[in-house]
């Protein structure tokens, strides 16, 4: 049996295989993110405890 589609149908049925595409990508990416660890401090602990234990801090006193 021969289909015969027409030049607009073609780029139709194109057009709805790459927005599936686009579509399945979009989810993976998605995914992924959610997937992402937490971060676990806002500021790292070294960071906190330079006023105090720096070495300029230090120096200084």
């Amino acid at each position: 049996m021969v289909l015969k589609m027409s030049a607009t149908e073609i780029v139709r049925f194109g057009i709805e295989i790459v927005s599936l595409a686009l579509a399945e990508e979009c989810r993976k990416i998605l995914e992924r993110k959610k997937k992402r660890r937490p971060r676990r401090w806002w500021v790292k602990p070294w960071i906190q405890r330079r006023e105090q234990l720096g070495a300029s801090t230090q120096l200084l006193v």
